[in-house]
């Protein structure tokens, strides 16, 4: 899941996240997790990769985002998946990114 105009690894699935109409909305975080629980239900095993946490956190809140990556790292669990948060630390104050940091667990 990423930003418009990233480019994928071939065999790879995008959801791409935009403001543009078509996309799924920096807003629709439900929808973007039905997507991906869809994506994992069709191919277990699968890593979700997630390039946007901060334009996520820009539009929905920090305390959004963590719900919503709880409930990514869930599903994961439940089939199989592996979750990968793509960031820079910098973007987070000290404590955001100490919780970020404690879903690995």
């Amino acid at each position: 899941m990423g930003r418009g105009g990233e480019r994928v690894p071939p065999g790879w699935e995008s959801i791409t996240v935009s403001a543009v109409r078509g996309f799924f909305g920096p807003k629709e975080l439900r929808r973007i997790l039905e997507g991906i629980v869809a994506s994992l239900k069709n191919d277990p095993d699968k890593a979700i990769v997630i390039a946007c946490p901060e334009y996520l956190a820009l539009h929905n809140g920090f305390r959004a985002l963590v719900r919503f990556l709880n409930d990514v790292r869930d599903y994961a669990i439940l089939f199989s998946g592996r979750v990968y948060l793509v960031t820079d630390e910098l973007a987070w104050d000290p404590r955001e990114f100490t919780l970020l940091k404690g879903l690995e667990e």
